[in-house]
């Protein structure tokens, strides 16, 4: 059973509430609707054309063509606002129902207090909680109405097997869409000491190259330790190839950057496209490529290998590319502190969705098992 609650009248509050639901495609939709028009009397005349309304609505939806609806009436109330026309929308129930049956409308009315034979299955003060609501008797009443109804509805023929619900399990974010919860969250004491001031040395020129053109070929990249930066070059072979001019970080020795074997990562991106950033959190930075249309491409640092350099490990794809997010959207970083670089496409506007590099898992913890009974390992 799938449903949404709400306080509210039937021409508004209900209507959006039921929209929570539509993607369930439920093969039985029950109401209760309009006790509250009745207190505040609202368009009491046209309580059975809004009901009517309200369940052409539901039944529109995709996928809702299976459905059937349960319509109740509504039960007394000792609140003398509330109960005065209480009878005239449940008449108009009744005949709403009537109606959408010869229309060949799957409904089926659950009568909680029907002019006849039944009358007064609900009373007070005996069932209810207060004027209005009824108390665990009282909705234990109800609820036999509800299955009664439910019954019937299977005994006519009525009940179809509902489609099959096609639901989004990821929680897509939208810019602007957050709500502060309030509440307290953190209480702390502290100094004010003033304007935080950071001290520098000027430490003078600690390399020169020169080169024939510029065109944004430089980078820096942890390639060794995560404790200073190295020099890298993008350099284009005349095969079509890239590889990649190595100059080592030697800390505070000199030469500060010493230059050692080419690498290659194993991608020919050009300069516009390439990321040094660590994406599995060891420390060393890994190689990422990000295409025209924003997809990314990785190969991973596997630190030195015999030779000077470190060879790398290409992975293939490691983000496909969002609608309206191309390579000049996209930026690489850690927004979550653990270690490992993550993709985030900024709009127009300035607004920014993140997706988290989740890593991968110690492999330890990994099994293959089948959970389902096909034979077939999960």
């Amino acid at each position: 059973m799938v449903g949404s609650k709400n306080n509210g009248d039937m021409q508004d509050n209900v209507r959006v509430a039921a929209e929570n639901s539509y993607h369930f495609n439920p093969n039985v939709v029950t109401i209760n609707a309009g006790t509250n028009d009745c207190t505040g009397n609202i368009d009491i005349p046209n309580a059975g054309a809004r009901m009517k309304n309200l369940i052409q609505t539901i039944l529109g939806q995709p996928g809702w063509d299976r459905t059937t609806i349960i319509l109740s009436t509504l039960i007394p109330s000792a609140n003398g606002d509330t109960e005065a026309p209480r009878g005239s929308v449940n008449d108009q129930y009744r005949n709403l129902v009537k109606d959408m049956q010869a229309d060949g409308v799957r409904i089926v009315l659950a009568d909680m207090d029907p002019p006849v034979a039944g009358n007064g299955w609900l009373s007070y003060p005996t069932d209810y909680g207060d004027l209005v609501h009824p108390n665990d008797q009282g909705y234990a009443k109800m609820a036999y109405v509800w299955w009664a109804a439910i019954n019937k509805a299977r005994n006519d023929g009525l009940l179809q097997p509902p489609n099959i619900s096609k639901i989004d399990e990821d929680c897509h974010k939208k810019p602007g869409d957050g709500v502060s919860a309030g509440g307290l969250t953190q209480q702390v004491n502290g100094l004010d000491d003033g304007i935080y001031y950071h001290s520098s040395v000027g430490m003078g020129s600690v390399f020169d190259f020169s080169s024939n053109f510029d065109r944004g070929q430089w980078f820096f990249a942890k390639l060794f330790s995560r404790d200073r930066d190295d020099l890298v070059g993008w350099v284009d072979q005349p095969d079509g190839t890239v590889v990649y001019a190595v100059y080592k970080n030697n800390g505070g020795g000199f030469p500060r950057f010493t230059k050692i074997d080419d690498m290659t990562v194993h991608d020919n991106c050009l300069i516009s496209e390439v990321n040094f950033v660590d994406i599995n959190g060891d420390g060393l930075d890994d190689f990422v490529c990000i295409a025209k249309d924003g997809e990314a491409f990785a190969s991973i640092n596997n630190g030195p290998s015999s030779g000077s350099s470190p060879t790398f490990t290409s992975i293939g794809s490691i983000k496909i590319s969002e609608p309206g997010y191309d390579q000049s959207n996209i930026r690489l970083a850690d927004i979550d502190g653990d270690g490992r670089a993550d993709y985030c496409a900024s709009n127009a506007a300035g607004d920014i969705s993140c997706w988290r590099n989740g890593g991968i898992r110690d492999l330890n913890g990994v099994r293959f098992v089948d959970i389902n009974g096909d034979g077939r390992d999960d």
